[in-house]
């Protein structure tokens, strides 16, 4: 079978045009299943709420968690705490549903082994820049902990999350305990300057 010169012209840009399908087909593809894959790691969180015992693995895998509506005007303390047997660090990332990145932590940790990300919502939408943000982790291996003459590397870590608002740059679950403390100190003082009145106007009867 010949092939004339004139017809493998046009057989040429209908094999470029079935690569191009192609590429576009892998790339839906790829998309639908990156997709799927976040919406199954995806967790909700709400406000004031405690989620112990979580797993990620150490290799920069991402992990989401959708938070719930915000209030206004509100300052709030996200909080990751993992144990120290697994020398790791954690980004911490507050993105939008598209995957845009809106704020993460600068790694500066002051607590062993807790990481924090405190953002504000906006005064009017309770948004913040504009989205209802999705948080998003990823942790990395830092070291091997030291069993015996070895050195195990973990693939998984177990984390602590938490997200609270905050009352005058305290954590709202701190409040009580604060007031608490302060409630019983001047109690304290009351009944200790209450104690050595007594005790001075009892001794001077008998001066």
């Amino acid at each position: 079978l010949k092939v004339r010169f004139s017809d493998s012209k046009m057989l040429l840009p209908m094999g470029n045009m079935y690569i191009l399908f192609g590429y576009v087909f892998l790339a839906f593809f790829k998309g639908r299943l990156c997709a799927s894959e976040k919406q199954a790691m995806i967790t909700e969180i709400g406000v004031s709420k405690y989620l112990p015992a979580q797993i990620s693995k150490i290799d920069g895998s991402r992990i989401f968690y959708r938070i719930a509506p915000l209030k206004t005007a509100t300052s709030y303390e996200l909080r990751i705490s993992y144990h120290a047997i697994n020398p790791s660090e954690v980004l911490i990332k507050l993105v939008s549903e598209d995957g845009i990145d809106l704020l993460f932590n600068t790694r500066n940790r002051k607590l062993l082994n807790v990481e924090k990300l405190i953002f504000t919502t906006d005064p009017q939408s309770g948004l913040v820049k504009g989205v209802l943000p999705w948080i998003e982790l990823s942790f990395l291996q830092q070291g091997a902990r030291a069993l015996g003459a070895q050195l195990v590397q973990y693939e998984t870590i177990m984390f602590d999350i938490s997200l609270e608002p905050l009352v005058v740059g305290i954590p709202q679950e701190a409040v009580p305990v604060i007031v608490a403390v302060v409630f019983l100190m001047v109690v304290s003082m009351r009944i200790a300057y209450a104690l050595s009145n007594f005790h001075l106007s009892y001794f001077s009867k008998f001066k």
